[in-house]
């Protein structure tokens, strides 16, 4: 069996050490049930701010998805702990589509100035049989991503220097 340091599946700085059966890898994006399945394990992650916590980052996701679906019901943010996160927080959404309802949770794992998302996304229907994935998942899933580069320094030029060349 693989441990967090010899992942099966990577996505970014998620490190998944097992993947359930009958899910597929969807490079670029995370794992899919199957391919005519509404069920999905997304993955991303981006830079957080220095001047934003993740329960404000948190807050900002809930207001980009109330004016993307007003319908949506959100719950959270709530603090989670995350195996490899400094912090980490969850949320999960309700969001009906003609008659069909969508259940996501989203947890929002901080680390190294990063942010990484994972987002479990099901139907109502597909809930029951998917349920024990998503927790095979979340059991042997860590956020361990690779340091930001740092920004280079600006080049301090001598007085009278010249460009790429020694003074005068």
């Amino acid at each position: 069996m693989a441990t967090p340091a010899q992942p099966v599946a990577e996505f970014g700085g998620w490190k998944l050490a097992q993947v359930p059966a009958g899910w597929e890898q969807v490079p670029g994006f995370g794992l899919r049930c199957g391919p005519a399945g509404a069920s999905s394990i997304g993955f991303q992650q981006e830079p957080l701010s220095p001047e934003m916590s993740l329960q404000q980052y948190g807050e900002v996701q809930i207001q980009i998805m109330q004016n993307v679906v007003p319908a949506a019901e959100a719950k959270g943010p709530k603090s989670s702990n995350w195996t490899g996160a400094e912090e980490a927080i969850e949320m999960a959404w309700r969001l009906l589509q003609g008659d069909r309802q969508f259940i996501v949770v989203q947890i929002f794992a901080k680390r190294l100035g990063q942010v990484g998302i994972a987002t479990f996304t099901t139907t109502d229907i597909e809930l029951a049989s998917v349920g024990p994935a998503f927790r095979v998942v979340r059991e042997k899933l860590t956020f361990q991503p690779e340091p930001l580069p740092q920004p280079e320094p600006p080049a301090i030029e001598q007085a009278g220097a010249q460009p790429g060349g020694s003074p005068r």
